[in-house]
């Protein structure tokens, strides 16, 4: 086997394209785009549908992956191509874990659409992986070790089910920007190399049932709905208005408003209160059934973005008195359009004036509640050493802070918000309502990169190694020492722990899908399996070939392919249907059953063709061998 030097980051961005019909978008009726929306062509709207676009991450081993998604077209079954995406999107993957991202509202002519093309621009692109705990900037190349610029992408659906949008009847198609089977990394490269091939799995009427954003100044409210409206304006863009969603709200729907929080319908009447073209950003899901946006909590004024202050997202890393350090996320500045990528920790400044609220949650508490992991929000002003290489750039998009570059957020008159914090462990003890947690990261950052000093009283510093977790009346019986385990939360008061950390949910890893990822770097393989048909898919693990990844995830436990007791078999699900694709990074074919896809690929082995990677989600059988996949995507060079 080659040496460990390409690795392919596993879990992977997600793009939900919700088409609806003309009032059907976001539940209620649905205006169509607003002046400034997407530009379509000429559509009456008893001949037009709506269409719906999100983009979100999964977790990965990327620290930043920004491109700039130029254009997003769909193709009708007679050739017509409608632009659903008209303005240029820079976006990092990276910062969207968990959540997927309304980008724009487009109305559509009705009819079958076969197929979608993506634009991407890698021109300027800003990707960082993580090496010995520390950022580090990737150099993006081809194959032959060229710069990397536009990439197209032709996603072509299902023969047997295609995206059919008529009056009255909404439609969804769901698209799958995998990062794992279409990045590899050469860390042994000075500078660390990446190469994409974008690989983007399409399914249809099949609804995410993770949290969804969406971004947008405010239209109208309507206080005996329950509702209000917005035009969508995503990420950082500062000025563009991409169609109109309505946002329903409930008695339970929690608010902060300039600073001030809310539940319910005081929230929806506060803000009733603030003018038109006020920001908002609303968090919740989109039923299954008539895909409504439900917000579970909202955002607006002060609290998304201030005029008059500067902001930044991140987790603590260190505090020493009321002095935090920052880090993992990004900046912007009140005054520029651009976000900028903090490779190295902020200094941010807090004192007994500066405002501290926790996400979901009334009332104020003060500045001893930030402590170290902690995700938070800070609203200040921020110095730099050297302001005068700042430079304006395009609407939307990002630029790095440089090395030399040291930063500064000054919060002592500003507010800091603290944000749900994600970790991820093992379980090494149970005891009532106390779980005890090997720890291994924090909002995917690992632990080696926080300093506890200070987190606990006197002598009772949070131990990563013995980390210590209230869980409430939250339900630990199925935890067993050594099973891995990711809560959801807020990190103890500092100087207060232990316990060390609050959890409003904890998730068992059993009930999380299994990872798969296997990589054929760089040349492939005509020959990854030792079996091929519609009931099984059998990996040989001693091809030659295999490099890395060569792994199986669950949670924080890792299985090697070429370890395991039997060869590894990737059989269906008792539907024998699922979420299947083969690509190259130019043009990918989906399905929807193993059959076809199975069929698909031994069709593609029997020629010139070599897989370079795969990956795959579903429930893995360490006893058998078996993984009973849901999803599954293969990366060819033909």
């Amino acid at each position: 086997m080659p040496p460990l030097k390409r690795i392919s980051p596993f879990l992977a961005p997600l793009l939900l394209l919700a088409l609806n019909s003309c009032g059907g978008g976001g539940g209620g009726s649905t205006p169509a785009p607003t002046a400034g929306g997407p530009a379509t062509g000429s559509c009456g709207a008893p001949d037009c549908g709506m269409a719906m676009i999100t983009i979100t991450d999964a977790d990965g081993d990327f620290l930043a992956y920004s491109v700039d998604v130029v254009s997003l077209t769909l193709t009708r079954a007679n050739g017509q191509v409608v632009q659903t995406l008209p303005v240029t999107s820079r976006i990092d993957f990276s910062q969207l874990v968990g959540v997927s991202e309304f980008v724009t509202a487009a109305t559509v002519p009705q009819g079958a659409y076969v197929a979608g093309t993506i634009r991407l621009d890698y021109t300027n692109a800003d990707i960082q992986v993580e090496v010995a705990g520390q950022p580090v900037q990737a150099t993006v190349i081809d194959e032959d070790g060229e710069p990397v610029g536009v990439i197209d992408v032709e996603v072509r659906l299902d023969n047997r089910n295609h995206l059919v949008v008529s009056n009255g009847r909404p439609a969804l198609l769901q698209l799958d920007f995998d990062l794992a089977v279409s990045n590899s990394v050469d860390l042994e490269a000075d500078p660390v190399t990446v190469t994409p091939a974008p690989i983007i799995v399409a399914t249809v009427d099949r609804p995410d049932s993770r949290e969804l954003r969406v971004r947008g100044p405010l239209v109208s409210v309507d206080i005996d709905a329950g509702t209000y409206e917005v035009d969508v304006r995503p990420f950082s863009h500062k000025s563009a208005k991409l169609g109109r969603v309505t946002v329903h709200t409930t008695a339970d729907t929690a608010w902060e408003l300039d600073g001030q929080a809310y539940v319910g319908a005081d929230g929806l009447a506060a803000l009733a209160t603030l003018p038109e073209g006020t920001l908002t950003a609303a968090f919740g899901t989109l039923s299954k059934r008539d895909h409504v946006f439900t917000a579970d909590r909202v955002l607006a004024g002060s609290s998304v973005e201030d005029d008059d202050l500067d902001f930044a997202v991140g987790n603590v890393v260190a505090r020493a008195g009321d002095t935090l350090m920052l880090s993992g996320g990004r900046m912007s500045r009140h005054d520029k359009p651009d976000w900028l990528i903090m490779r190295h920790p902020v200094t941010v400044l807090v004192g007994p004036e500066t405002s501290v609220t926790r996400a979901g949650e009334t009332g104020d508490v003060d500045i001893g509640a930030i402590s170290v992991g902690q995700r938070v929000k800070v609203f200040g002003v921020a110095s730099r050493g050297d302001d005068s290489d700042e430079a304006q750039v395009a609407d939307g998009s990002e630029r790095q802070i440089d090395d030399d570059d040291v930063v500064t957020i000054d919060a002592t008159a500003g507010r800091v918000r603290l944000d749900v914090t994600q970790l991820a462990g093992t379980v090494t003890g149970v005891a009532g309502t106390t779980l005890t947690l090997d720890l291994d990261s924090i909002d995917r950052w690992h632990v080696e990169r926080f300093d506890f000093t200070g987190t606990g009283t006197p002598g009772q510093d949070a131990d990563p190694a013995a980390y210590e977790v209230d869980a409430g009346a939250l339900d630990l019986a199925r935890f067993d020492v050594g099973s891995p385990a990711r809560l959801f939360g807020f990190v103890a008061p500092f100087g207060a722990a232990p316990p060390d950390f609050t959890a409003r949910t904890v998730v068992d890893f059993e009930d999380v899908m299994a990872k798969l990822a296997i990589g054929y770097w760089p040349r492939g393989t005509a020959a990854p399996f030792t079996s091929l048909d519609a009931n099984a898919i059998v990996i040989d693990p001693a091809n030659s070939a295999i490099s890395w990844p060569h792994w199986i995830k669950t949670g924080t436990t890792i299985h090697d392919v070429e370890k395991l007791a039997t060869p590894l078999r990737i059989v269906p699900t008792a539907e024998a249907t699922g979420t299947f694709a083969i690509g190259d990074g130019h043009e990918v074919d989906n399905f929807e059953t193993f059959a076809d896809f199975t069929a698909a690929l031994a069709d593609e082995l029997d020629g010139t063709s070599r897989v370079v990677g795969l990956g795959a989600e579903g429930d893995f059988d360490a006893g058998t061998g078996d993984f009973t996949v849901t999803r599954m995507l293969v990366r060819m060079k033909r």
